[in-house]
């Protein structure tokens, strides 16, 4: 299934805070990720990523990324 990964401005800009291993560990998980439904989160060692997935746009929009404790400030 073929699917597109969008990401917010306020995402890049917290990839760029993140360093390079944990950038390079969260796309890798971005390009693995397919869900039904509506909103999801993704743990990967102290890194979160929320999203949410449009099945039938096939769109999945990053919406925050970071290390635990911060990403889940104003959610």
């Amino acid at each position: 299934m073929t699917y597109t990964v969008l990401a917010t401005k306020r995402v890049d800009k917290k990839l760029n805070l993140l360093h390079r291993f944990d950038q390079k560990k969260v796309f890798k998980i971005l390009t693995l990720m397919e869900k039904s439904g509506k909103s999801y989160r993704i743990r990967t060692g102290d890194i979160r990523i929320i999203y949410v997935y449009d099945p039938q746009s096939k769109e999945i929009t990053v919406i925050d990324v970071g290390y635990r404790g911060s990403v889940y400030k104003g959610h």
